[in-house]
Order: structure tokens, then C-alpha cells, then sequence
């Protein structure tokens, strides 16, 4: 059984090698693995025709710019494996991750598996567990748990991030995929794969667990989901939207608690970046927390919200936002 391992690529030649070597030292060596170069200015397609020259399994697409969602689509349309799995080009996986994904999909009976990964970091590493301990979750489990936990936390002061959608911690069966015709946003550059990820837990009858961390997902400067955007704000709007479109016929009170909590996170998160930010003005960092504040969805989203178990400045945080008042909110994040 074959496995097409999808990797989209943009300007990765620093990291390629360590994350190609990675996918051919896999102890099952029934894979194909799609290379998509969405036009690279470094050597990274160069890279990339250099390791299919040696190794007949591997093969080389290239797109014009498009994005990361259209990157692994075209991977999606090109796939000829029974199951697909995801690697970032910037990440590695450990060599056991597609022989012991692929018997957890056996073992169980399941159209996905997922595994534990460990984040990378410059100084040090941190394993992410994941928080069931089963080696499988049900459909109901899959609603009730997995999907508010993919929104994030159900309260404010929780931590972002609960468990993320990224599907580089995924196998696939293509049966899957291929009766539901799934695919990636094209529009959006970043939580392209939450959306994905959201979509096809939705109805799956069950999902293997890995607790094993198979992933390595290196935290630098360069990523893509740690740059400073003047436009993240809208994006993390557009993203929420098309979340509550995926939802609609799941919808519960669980999920609209979750997606109001999720949307002043993200809201406090832009100001925070907007007043921090060394490279504006001052003018610059006022207009543009103005400018995030005259949002009339976040006021509907603050009246939604229970404010009052929070700390004493993170209520004051909250009220300012209500208010729009800018100087109190520039303040509140300079004087931390």
C-alpha cells in the first residue's frame, strides 16, 4: 500500500535537505513523494530535481505563486497512494512516522490518523501530547471534543492554541478525500489547513490516535505564522467566517462560546502586534489599532462574552476595546 507524501515548498532551500532526507529514511519505503515548488527564488527547485534524479519515487511540480493551499491541491490532484500525509518543507519527520501511522489506521478501521509532534525551537524542543489518551475517538468524541478543541480555548484567559489543525500531523486515506472531494482554500495563505482539517473531522465515524511525537515543526523567524502582517487581522476575520460556514449544521452553544472567545483572542493578539510592532510610528500604531477597534462584529462578539472572572487588567483590556478607546489599549500592552 503506498503512501504520497505532499510537500509544498517556497524559498525552503535552508531546511530541504534535512526534511527530503527525513522522508527517504522511512523504515516502509512504499512511498511517493510530490514535491511542489510554488516559485521559489532560492535553490530550492534545484533542490528539488537534484533528489528526483536519484530516487525515481520522487516528483517535481511547480506553480506560479499561488499559495500553500494551492500547492498541496495540486499534490491532492496529482496523488496516485492509498493514503497521503503532509511535511512542511521547513520540518521532519521521525523515520517510523508512515509505518506506524499506517498500522494505526489498520489496527483501527480508520480513515485518518493523527500523531503528537515536537516543536522546535532555537534553544530548546517541547513535545505536544495529544490530550486523549485513547488510541481512537468516536464521532461523538470527534464533535464534542475535537473540534472546540481545534477552536481554541473555552475561556479567555486559556492558552490559543489547545490543539492545533495543522495537517502535517495527519494520514489520509485518499478513499476519503476522493469520495468528498476535499480540498484546501486557495484564497487564504495562512489556516488553510485548519479549515481543511475541520472539514474532514466533521463526519468521520472514528479517528486513530498516535501518541507517539512522529513530527518536528521548527519554530524560526521565517515562518510564515510568526512574521508581523499589517493585514493578519482581516485574514484571522475571513478565516472565522468560513470556521461558522464549515459549523452551521453542527452548530451549539459549546461551538458559539468557543468561536466568540476565539475571535477576541485573535482581536487581542493584532493589537498587541500592532502596539508593539518597532517598526511604526507611534501615529502609525494608533491609526491602525483604531482601525481594529471601529470593527462592529467585535463589539457584538465582547457583549457575547462573560468578562467578569477575568484579572483586574484584562477586564480594563476588554472595557477599552468596548469603548474604542485606542490610547488606553497602546498603553495597557507598552507598559508590559
Amino acid at each position: 500500500m503506498t503512501c504520497s507524501v505532499i510537500v509544498p515548498i517556497r524559498n525552503s532551500e535552508s531546511f530541504l535537505n534535512r526534511c527530503l532526507n527525513s522522508i527517504l529514511r522511512q523504515t516502509w519505503t512504499d512511498w511517493e513523494l510530490l514535491l511542489i515548488d510554488d516559485a521559489s527564488s532560492d535553490r530550492s527547485l534545484e533542490i528539488c530535481f537534484n533528489y528526483a534524479e536519484f530516487d525515481p519515487r520522487i516528483r517535481v511540480l511547480t506553480l506560479d505563486g499561488r499559495g500553500p493551499g494551492a500547492a498541496r491541491n495540486a499534490g491532492l490532484e496529482a496523488m496516485r497512494g492509498d493514503t497521503v500525509c503532509f511535511v512542511d518543507s521547513d520540518d521532519w519527520i521521525e523515520p517510523d512516522m508512515l509505518e506506524v501511522m499506517w498500522n494505526a489506521l489498520q489496527r483501527t478501521g480508520s480513515n485518518a490518523a493523527l500523531c503528537g509532534y515536537q516543536k522546535e525551537y532555537p534553544d530548546h524542543v517541547k513535545t505536544m501530547e495529544i490530550p486523549w489518551p485513547e488510541a481512537e475517538l468516536n464521532q461523538v468524541q470527534i464533535q464534542n471534543e475535537v473540534i472546540p478543541a481545534l477552536l481554541g480555548p473555552d475561556h479567555l484567559m486559556g492558552t490559543p492554541t489547545v490543539f492545533m489543525g495543522s495537517v502535517w500531523r495527519l494520514m489520509i486515506q485518499t478513499e476519503e478525500i476522493t469520495r468528498r472531494r476535499l480540498r484546501f482554500p486557495e484564497d487564504l495563505h495562512i489556516m488553510e489547513d485548519l479549515l481543511f482539517t475541520m472539514t474532514l473531522f466533521l463526519p468521520l465515524p472514528k479517528l486513530a490516535l498516535v501518541h507517539q511525537p512522529l513530527y518536528h515543526y521548527l519554530i524560526h523567524p521565517q515562518s510564515l505564522v510568526h512574521r508581523h502582517e499589517s493585514h493578519l487581522y482581516e485574514v484571522r476575520k475571513a478565516v472565522q467566517h468560513r470556521l461558522e460556514e464549515v459549523l452551521k449544521s453542527y452548530w451549539n452553544d459549546q461551538l458559539a462560546t468557543r468561536l466568540n472567545i476565539r475571535y477576541l483572542l485573535f482581536t487581542k493578539t493584532a493589537l498587541e502586534r500592532e502596539a508593539t510592532f518597532p517598526e511604526q510610528t507611534p501615529e502609525e500604531k494608533m491609526d491602525r489599532i483604531k482601525q481594529i477597534l471601529m470593527d462592529d462584529e467585535l463589539s457584538q462578539r465582547l457583549t457575547a462574552v462573560d468578562l467578569e472572572d477575568l484579572p483586574q487588567s484584562e477586564q480594563e483590556l476588554y472595557q477599552a476595546m468596548a469603548r474604542q478607546d485606542a490610547p488606553a489599549i497602546l498603553i495597557h500592552f507598552l507598559k508590559d
